[in-house]
């Protein structure tokens, strides 16, 4: 086991419209432009986490219709979110629910290419007790 640490957490995603994705990011989701590479993209989500949008036609990857990827927001404030998405037209894929199967209450909406995010908390349960203090939520 590694004994070295990691600064910062940072997931890439590729669009066909970068603009468009930019758009959606910085003013609906309202994350702030921490470094723009011209076809990439980087906003930063907490300290030390960030989403890169990438211009799928300068990428390392090209863009598809797949969007295997779920990017999760961890917040307190699911309501508000659900209210405030809906509010903007974004697509809702899962509605505001609890999962007492997987110990979150979370829904999923749609960002303008397909990408599901995810918003959830996750509920005070034993097995959610490392997370949880790890976010300072016990």
């Amino acid at each position: 086991m590694p004994t070295f640490s990691v600064a910062a957490n940072l997931t890439f995603l590729y669009y066909a419209d970068l603009a468009r994705a930019a758009e959606f990011y910085e003013h609906i989701l309202g994350l702030t432009l921490a470094v723009d590479q011209g076809y990439v993209k980087i906003y930063q989500v907490t300290p030390q986490s960030f989403v890169g949008l990438v211009d799928g036609a300068h990428g390392t990857h090209k863009v598809s219709e797949a969007k295997p990827v779920i990017v999760s927001f961890v917040t307190n404030e699911l309501e508000q979110w659900y209210s405030h998405l809906t509010a903007h037209g974004v697509t809702i894929k899962l509605p505001l629910q609890t999962s007492d199967r997987i110990g979150v209450r979370t829904f999923m909406a749609l960002d303008p290419e397909g990408y599901v995010l995810e918003f959830e908390t996750f509920l005070d349960q034993p097995r959610n007790q490392a997370i949880r203090a790890a976010l300072a939520l016990t």
